[in-house]
């Protein structure tokens, strides 16, 4: 058994609580309700790309999720990182997600979009500003094409690329792709939207997928 699954089973038996399981990582509760304690499965987790490439170099960015700690353990394969506590964006509860999907839709679709102006028009439209507290069209729009580079950067994994910088790239030569969906796109209490995992491998196929152990072990609350 990895050490992460060892780390998540004391976690356990110590009162925390699995909240969350992906395919990389496990979130448990922490001390402070405003935390939670994700444990990595393995140092592969394109998250850790994420914290070193995106969040670490942009402290100040307010729709990158807070890192208070990380511990990274190569030798053993895992990491374990405490992080601010996030939330499915409060209207889904209540059953009108019209403005919370305008949003993210967008977001989703600009990611691919190198123009500042057009992003910012669109993401500053009166029905998605219903569903965001604290919001910074530049920095989001910043932290999109930084998500886009580094997916980019990820193509000299497997060779030369020679698509065009302004469109998808299509030649299958990448080793991380762009994984933004709801579950990815979370809020803070006060609504403001948080790009939280946004990256996974391009190909999943022999990922060791956390959650199916999680699932058979009936750990998650």
């Amino acid at each position: 058994m990895s050490t992460a699954r060892n780390l998540i089973k004391n976690r356990i038996k110590a009162g925390n609580t699995v909240i969350g399981v992906g395919c990389y990582s496990a979130a448990l509760t922490a001390r402070d309700e405003d935390k939670v304690i994700k444990v990595g499965n393995t140092t592969n987790d394109p998250w850790l790309e994420f914290y070193n490439e995106v969040i670490r170099a942009n402290p100040k960015n307010i729709h990158l999720p807070k890192v208070h700690d990380i511990h990274i353990d190569y030798d053993n394969d895992y990491y374990v990182a405490v992080v601010e506590k996030l939330y499915e964006h409060y209207e889904r509860f209540m059953g009108d997600r019209e403005g919370t999907d305008l949003l993210e839709e967008a977001v989703i679709e600009f990611i691919n979009d190198r123009s500042v102006d057009k992003f910012s028009f669109f993401v500053s439209l009166d029905d998605c500003k219903t569903c965001y507290g604290e919001f910074e069209p530049y920095q989001l729009h910043s932290v999109c094409n930084q998500i886009r580079d580094l997916v980019r950067r990820s193509y000299s994994d497997w060779g030369y690329c020679d698509c065009e910088e302004d469109v998808d790239c299509e030649c299958g030569s990448e080793s991380l792709s762009v994984d933004l969906h709801t579950n990815n796109i979370l809020y803070r209490k006060d609504g403001t939207l948080v790009l939280n995992d946004p990256v996974c491998d391009a190909n999943m196929e022999d990922v060791d997928d956390l959650s199916n152990w999680a699932d058979d072990h009936e750990l998650v609350a």
